[in-house]
């Protein structure tokens, strides 16, 4: 048998055997698991590696329990530590029992990896498990990503997955197994056909391999290695793409729309998973409907209308709606506070030197106002519908969502913009005058000011 030469080969060509480190073993006592563990366990003196196993007992079958031990036996036979793991499969909103039971794995692999002092756990997955995910996904309407299958390695929190079987068939391992007399143990739970990855693996691919190409799932394995390397391409495209096209937190769209709109989904991608929404929140159609959406001129489209998603379009940038708005918070001369959302400081500061602005001159992000006549507490707060003011030597009053529509305030913003009140009196919105009421006559009086703003006013 020359499967354990082509096996050392393969994991030295991707270098899935470090030596640095402890391996963990996932053994379920299957076919695949089985024949990895002994595989391992045969060049475990010459390749130096330091073994240890996890069994998983997901409690979903009456022998799961027993085939757990019977792991730990066959692994202290073979002089390795091995550690079973009870799971609790219960099922959370929206989860399949297939997700629960992966979710409780992934936890299980991540205590024993932590026992164990190690990073590193080794799968069985192999080629038929490749091409029947393929298949699976390709159904569900996966895109290119999707298409590249299971990674060779792969790293989730704490551990980093390595499946070094991918290359072998299943029909091969069986042999090997056969051939070392190995005790495999059958999983009932691989017949029942209500199971979407079971009815491909029993009826699909054979159909296919019988039907249409003998090589048919060795072909399905082989391009989803292919399209890996062509993922990895272009994801480092669209790295260097969405550093070009990031301003901030923000996206900026004209950067975006330089690139092919297969790379730009790719950047709408990854700029939409750094702002924390995950992969399963963002199938092919949402990131094809954005795309769309965001072709149009942008007087015609503010806001992006997906569902699930709410995003702001402003001066042809992209960008999250704040989460995080502006308290009402008492303020007294000689003290300042943050802005959340903005991410700037208000000060109020008593000074014995002011200016006051030119009529028709332009606002920037400092003002000066009189003394309060009581020492009562200004008030810092977030505009509220109806709020108007008569900004310095203007005629009348002006809505604030007028002056912040003239000013082209992103929309994003107009909701945390601080206002500065004395009672029931706007004194200064920043970016504007002060108040006509409240501008200065004489000192001492105060300066008000936004420290970082932007010049806002038209």
């Amino acid at each position: 048998m020359d499967l354990p030469k082509r096996f050392l080969q393969a994991c030295q060509e991707e270098a899935l055997l470090p030596t640095d480190r402890p391996l963990l073993v996932a053994c379920s006592g299957g076919v695949d698991s089985f024949v990895l563990l002994h595989l391992l366990w045969v060049l475990r003196e010459s390749l130096q590696l330091e073994l240890c196993v996890v069994s998983c007992d997901h409690g979903l079958r009456p022998e799961s329990q027993a085939q757990a031990e019977q792991v730990r036996t066959r692994a202290w036979a073979l002089g390795l530590p091995c550690r079973v793991m009870p799971l609790d499969c219960s099922q959370g909103p929206g989860e399949s029992m297939e997700m629960a039971a992966r979710r409780a794995r992934l936890a299980a692999y991540e205590e024993a990896a932590d026992f164990f002092a190690t990073d590193t756990v080794l799968l069985g997955h192999h080629a038929d498990d490749q091409a029947e995910t393929l298949l699976l996904k390709l159904s569900r309407g996966c895109g290119p990503r999707g298409a590249s299958g299971i990674r060779p390695r792969q790293r989730l929190g704490a551990i980093q997955l390595l499946r070094p079987l991918l290359p072998f068939r299943r029909c091969e391992l069986e042999d090997l197994a056969r051939h070392w007399r190995l005790p495999i143990q059958v999983d009932g739970s691989n017949q029942d056909l209500d199971m979407r990855r079971n009815r491909v693996r029993q009826e699909l691919i054979p159909l296919m391999e019988s039907r249409i190409h003998p090589e048919a799932a060795s072909n399905l394995a082989a391009f989803t290695r292919s399209q890996q390397e062509l993922e990895d391409w272009v994801s480092q495209c669209a790295v260097a793409a969405l550093a070009e096209a990031r301003h901030g937190d923000q996206l900026e769209l004209s950067e975006l729309r330089r690139h092919h709109p297969a790379l730009q989904k790719r950047v709408l991608l990854g700029w939409l998973r750094e702002g924390g929404l995950s992969p399963e929140e963002l199938s092919q159609t949402l990131l094809d409907e954005m795309i769309a959406q965001i072709q149009q001129p942008e007087q015609e489209l503010k806001k992006l209308q997906v569902p699930g998603v709410e995003l702001w379009r402003e001066q042809d940038r992209l960008c999250f709606p704040p989460e995080t708005e502006l308290a009402e918070t008492p303020l007294l001369p000689d003290s300042s506070c943050l802005c959340p959302g903005l991410q700037r400081q208000f000060r109020i500061r008593r000074v014995h030197s002011w200016h006051a602005p030119e009529p028709g001159s332009r606002s920037e992000a400092r003002a000066f106002c009189r003394m309060p006549q009581a020492a009562e507490a200004f008030t810092l707060r977030p505009p509220r519908p109806g709020d108007r003011y008569r900004p310095y030597k203007l005629q009348g009053s002006s809505k604030l969502s007028d002056l912040f529509s003239n000013a082209k305030l992103p929309p994003s913003q107009r909701r945390i913009w601080p206002v500065l009140c004395y009672g029931e009196d706007i004194v200064w919105v920043p970016g504007f005058r002060v108040a006509h009421d409240w501008a200065v006559q004489e000192s001492p009086c105060l300066e008000l000011e936004l420290c970082e703003a932007e010049f806002l006013e038209a």
